[in-house]
């Protein structure tokens, strides 16, 4: 995977350096980032927004970056058949995306975000102090209440800002890097523990700054 993906790479750099790109039209607006960044940084909702963001990807990560592990250690399959499990977190994650957007019809996206923060919250409480096969489908089942997680804090964290909808969003996509910062984290405790179930309270944690995101989303909003 990783030598298709450095081809796939080599190609775009190829194509950059040979295709004739369009001259950028905001050029002169480059200069207004820092400004626009500072006045971003004031509103709270944004700020928090950010920061839910940022938890909620380390969160993400490090859930499915043990998930084979742990069901080879809990249920004693082999890495292949562990492999099945981080396989049905992808689709049931893929499958609740859509399930989430037509409960959206009948609740508003922060109740929702509340509602999924919880639930993924108890469930990593299951993985990291029950274990077993009790465990190893619990840590499936956060996938489910994962998936609407990163688009209802980037439409929530963006929600007001006009004409600096642009340098929001990007910072709202930099948050990302919690997806390295946690997992390293996570790491950390499953090897000073000796418990890779203890390591599931680090993303129970990042799932309680959702959480109290969702519910003071709308005082930060009227806020700003």
């Amino acid at each position: 995977p990783y030598v298709g993906v450095a081809f796939v790479l080599v190609v775009i750099w190829i194509l950059l350096a040979t295709v004739k790109m369009p001259a950028a039209s905001e050029r002169g607006k480059m200069e207004e980032f820092l400004p626009t960044f500072l006045r971003l940084f004031k509103k709270r909702n944004y700020r928090m927004g950010v920061i839910a963001q940022f938890f909620y990807v380390g969160a993400q990560i490090g859930v499915w970056s043990f998930t084979i592990r742990y069901v080879m250690q809990e249920i004693g399959l082999n890495e292949e058949k562990a492999a099945n499990f981080y396989l049905a977190a992808l689709l049931l994650f893929v499958s609740a995306r859509f399930i989430f957007t037509a409960l959206m019809k009948f609740f508003s996206p922060r109740h929702l975000l509340s509602f999924a923060s919880v639930m993924a919250f108890v469930a990593s409480l299951i993985v990291a102090f029950t274990g077993g096969s009790l465990g190893a489908y619990s840590l499936v089942a956060i996938s489910f209440f994962m998936s609407l997680m990163f688009p209802t804090i980037y439409g929530m964290a963006v929600e007001g800002l006009g004409n600096d909808m642009k340098v929001g969003g990007s910072g709202l996509i930099m948050a990302i890097l919690g997806g390295a910062v946690i997992t390293f984290i996570q790491g950390q405790v499953s090897d000073l523990t000796g418990s890779i179930l203890l390591a599931y309270l680090v993303p129970a944690a990042c799932f309680i700054v959702v959480l109290f995101y969702s519910l003071r989303a709308k005082k930060l909003a009227s806020d700003t």
